[in-house]
C-alpha cells in the first residue's frame, strides 16, 4: 500500500514513530506481512505496525517484487493457486519485470525425489531484496510483540542459505550440543547486535 501525504493516520498509530526506521513519524499502519503474500481467504488478522512514508515506499517496492517472483518457487499448499491466480495480474501490471524474467529464464536440471535429473525453468532472483524485506519484517514484529524500536546503532541481519549450507549448520550445531563444555563465542551471539561507532 502506498500512503500519500495528507492521509489521516488511524488512532492506533497516531503520534508513533515508524517501527522500521525508528526515526520518522508514522503516516499509516502497515501489514508487517503484506496481504498480497496470502490468498484472499487467508488475509484476516495480519499483524500491523506504524510506518512512515519513506519506509512504506521502500517496503512496498520490495513486496511488489517478491509477491511476483517468490510464488514461482513456492512449495506450500496454496502455492499453485497463488501462482495461477495472482501472479499473472502482477506481471501484467509490471511489464518491465515480466520482460526481465522472460529474457533471463533458463532451463536447469534438478534431481527429483528419486535422484533422477529433470529439466525445469529457473528465473532470475534478487536475493538481497528478500533479505532486506525480512530485515524490515523482523523490525515490524519486534515492535508488534514488544513495542520496542530498534534505534540507531542496532541492526537486524538476515541471510539466506542453500540446502547444503543448512545441512552444514545443522551438523555443526549437533556436534556442539554433544560437547559438555562452554559454548563457543559464536554460539552466544544474538541475531540483533549493537553496532559500534554509531
Amino acid at each position: 500500500m502506498i500512503c500519500h501525504i495528507g492521509e489521516t493516520v488511524s488512532k492506533k498509530f497516531k503520534g508513533l514513530r515508524c517501527a522500521y526506521c525508528a526515526v520518522r513519524e508514522a503516516v499509516t499502519g502497515d501489514h508487517i506481512f503484506a496481504r498480497e503474500f496470502f490468498l484472499p481467504s487467508a488475509r484476516a488478522n495480519l499483524p500491523k505496525a506504524p510506518i512512515c512514508a519513506e519506509c512504506n515506499n521502500e517496503k512496498s517496492k520490495l513486496e511488489h517484487y517478491l509477491t511476483t517472483v517468490l510464488p514461482f518457487g513456492g512449495r506450500h499448499p496454496d502455492a499453485s493457486e497463488n501462482l495461477a491466480s495472482m501472479v499473472p495480474k502482477r506481471l501484467g501490471r509490471n511489464v518491465r519485470l515480466h520482460r526481465h524474467l522472460k529474457e533471463k529464464q533458463k532451463v536447469v536440471f534438478v534431481p527429483d525425489k528419486d535422484g533422477k535429473l529433470e529439466d525445469t525453468i529457473a528465473i532470475p532472483f534478487e536475493g538481497e531484496k528478500l533479505e532486506r524485506l525480512f530485515s524490515m519484517i523482523a523490525r515490524g514484529l519486534i515492535w508488534y510483540h514488544w513495542h520496542v524500536y530498534l534505534e540507531d546503532g542496532y541492526e537486524v541481519q538476515t541471510r539466506t542459505v542453500t540446502a547444503l549450507g543448512l545441512r552444514h549448520y545443522d551438523e555443526v550445531v549437533s556436534q556442539e550440543r554433544t560437547r559438555p563444555s562452554q559454548p563457543e563465542p559464536w554460539q552466544r551471539r544474538v541475531r540483533l547486535r549493537r553496532c559500534s561507532g554509531h
